[in-house]
C-alpha cells in the first residue's frame, strides 16, 4: 500500500517555505525590527606612544630595548588614559513578544517561565548566529520612538530554526534587571 503523502513536500514547496520566511525576515516588509546587538566591553588605549616600530611608551630597558611583558597586559594599557568601549550593531530580526507564539527552544522550557512579560523571542537569519552567540545584551524595537528602551540579556543560545534546512535562528532574551 502507498503512502498517501508520497510527493506532496516537492522541492518546490520547499522552496515556497524558504521564500515566504525570507519575505517575513525582509527589512523592507515591515515585519522586522531594527535591534541593537551589544557586545562585550573591550579595552581601547588612547595612549601615545614612540614612533620606534616595536617600542611602547615610557617602558624600556637601560638599552632602549622594550621590556617584554609575556602573558601580561603591557602596563601602558592600564594607565589612566585607557577605557573601556561597549561595541554595538544594528541588525533586523522578527521580535516575539507573545508567549503563546513562542516556538519550543531546547535549551529553554516556556513552561517554566513565570513572568513572560519579561522575555522576547527574536527569529533572524542564520547568517546573525555568530553575532547572536557574541552578544551579551541586546535593546529593541529602536523604530518605536515611544518604547521603553530596556535592556535584554540573552537567556538561551541561539537555536538553528528551519524547516527541510536550517535558515534561520531563534533566541530567547531576557529582560535585565534594572
Amino acid at each position: 500500500m502507498a503512502n498517501f503523502f508520497d510527493g506532496v513536500i516537492t522541492s518546490e514547496l520547499k522552496q515556497l517555505f524558504k521564500d515566504g520566511v525570507d519575505t517575513l525576515l525582509n527589512p523592507d516588509n515591515s515585519i522586522t525590527s531594527r535591534c541593537l546587538l551589544i557586545y562585550p566591553s573591550t579595552k581601547k588605549t588612547n595612549s601615545s606612544g614612540p614612533n620606534t616600530v616595536g617600542q611602547t611608551s615610557n617602558f624600556h630597558h637601560i638599552t632602549g630595548q622594550p621590556i617584554p611583558y609575556h602573558g601580561v597586559g603591557h602596563p601602558a594599557q592600564d594607565g589612566e588614559n585607557s577605557q573601556f568601549v561597549e561595541v554595538t550593531e544594528e541588525v533586523n530580526m522578527i521580535l516575539v513578544w507573545n508567549q503563546r507564539r513562542w516556538v519550543d527552544l531546547s535549551s529553554v522550557d516556556i513552561q517554566e517561565i513565570k513572568v513572560p512579560e519579561n522575555y522576547v523571542q527574536t527569529m533572524c537569519h542564520i547568517d546573525l548566529l555568530p553575532k547572536l552567540q557574541q552578544a551579551k545584551e541586546a535593546i529593541f524595537d529602536l523604530d518605536n520612538e515611544m518604547y521603553n528602551r530596556l535592556k535584554f540579556v540573552r537567556y538561551s543560545d541561539p537555536e538553528n530554526l528551519g524547516l527541510f534546512g536550517k535558515y534561520y535562528a531563534l533566541t530567547m532574551w531576557e529582560r535585565a534587571s534594572a
